[in-house]
């Protein structure tokens, strides 16, 4: 099936359904507020002039409630306020004041797509060793486990969200049919090489081996599929306005073993 690009979507906003189950409602939502009050008081918005769109779930995730990877982290008001404060000291000269990203610095952390993806292992792995050729150095030697997790806690806490559990099947896709994708819709923001600022691009790096052996096949479906909300990355499964092209799931797969054949 023949992928349709829609050019006029690039700029415009798009979220999933909004959840039930919420991460943060186990605390009050006045604490969180008075907390982001305190150590954000500058917001740098990622893209702005945009707008949020609702859309519906998108294929390859469902609903839930397990912890992800194993790795627990319960959001604790204490966690939360000790993570703001390493967040503020430590993160925000790359990510932002409130963690919406610096374009061509670092990326949005705050995004509700990228926090259902992601898994506290993946988020607490990156804090620790950094990823390699980027900006984001490794904070193991200055921030001990506890403050990892607190970070964690703070960033989770930012945007109500609920971990998915992720389409983890065996990767079924051809480098050589994910090629002509890729450099058609992909290089323009993440650059040829997937090397995205580096590459004076808007995006951000998607290429290198640092980032591809940190996240997993069902993280790459869910971000390609839903896009990374709060963000120029605009969905791919043709669903409503705001999409970039109508991928079918075997367009995705071949998208992601291309990336995974020519990572660097």
């Amino acid at each position: 099936m023949p992928f349709q690009v829609h050019e006029k979507n690039f700029s415009s906003q798009e979220t999933l359904v909004s959840r039930k189950r919420r991460v943060g409602d186990a605390f009050p939502r006045t604490i969180v507020a008075l907390l982001t009050a305190s150590f954000l008081a500058t917001a740098v918005p990622a893209c702005e002039g945009e707008v949020e769109v609702e859309r519906p779930r998108a294929r390859h995730a469902t609903k839930s409630s397990k912890s992800d990877n194993n790795t627990e982290i319960v959001v604790t008001p204490q966690k939360v306020a000790t993570g703001a404060e390493l967040f503020a000291r430590n993160c925000v000269k790359c990510h932002g004041n409130d963690a919406g990203g610096r374009v061509g610095i670092g990326p949005s952390l705050r995004s509700k797509t990228f926090l259902e993806a992601a898994s506290n292992k993946m988020l607490l792995a990156t804090i620790a060793e950094g990823r390699l050729g980027t900006t984001m150095t490794p904070w193991k030697s200055y921030i001990d486990a506890a403050g990892r997790e607190a970070l964690v806690a703070y960033i989770r806490s930012l945007t109500p969200h609920m971990v998915v559990e992720l389409d983890e099947s065996p990767l079924r896709g051809d480098p050589e049919a994910g090629k002509p994708i890729f450099e058609s819709i992909c290089v323009q923001c993440h650059g040829r090489a997937g090397a995205g600022y580096i590459e004076s691009s808007s995006g951000t790096g998607i290429g290198r081996h640092a980032f591809l052996s940190t996240v997993t096949n069902g993280f790459l479906r869910y971000m390609i599929i839903n896009g990374k909300s709060q963000t120029r990355m605009r969905g791919f499964d043709g669903v409503g306005a705001a999409v970039v092209a109508n991928l079918d799931d075997q367009q995705i797969e071949d998208v992601i073993a291309y990336l995974r054949a020519h990572t660097w």
